[in-house]
């Protein structure tokens, strides 16, 4: 199964938004949740 394939733009933009989040005290799972993120690949 193939997974989604995003533009470097956009996965950009989803970083600079977990580290956002993260930063304001958000967990990596609610984040990763928010995101729409499997947590086994978030850094």
């Amino acid at each position: 199964m193939k997974g989604k394939n995003h533009s470097p733009e956009q996965i950009v933009r989803l970083l600079v938004q977990a580290e956002a989040q993260i930063a304001a005290g958000t967990s990596v799972q609610e984040v990763c949740r928010a995101l729409q993120i499997n947590p086994g690949t978030a850094p």
